[in-house]
């Protein structure tokens, strides 16, 4: 769960220096779930990498993330 957090906080950071309209929206056990705006479509790859190095601020954590990505309309689709 800490991680998650870190992430979530990575992340916000890049939304508000970047001035973006997309949006992360919740959070639901080790997803995040964003309203990404259509022509914020490169944040995804940000997001994600972002995920991913998040943790590496923390000498101790060795263990690599990976992180996927799904879409979609709805919930259903992203998955």
């Amino acid at each position: 769960s800490e991680l998650i957090k870190i992430a979530m906080l990575d992340i916000q950071k890049h939304l508000e220096d970047n001035k973006c309209k997309s949006k992360m929206t919740s959070q639901v056990h080790d997803e995040l779930l964003f309203e990404i705006h259509k022509n914020e479509k490169d944040l995804i790859p940000q997001i994600t990498q972002l995920m991913e190095k998040s943790h590496q601020k923390y000498k101790s954590f060795k263990t690599p993330i990976k992180v996927d990505f799904g879409g979609g309309q709805n919930w259903g689709e992203a998955h």
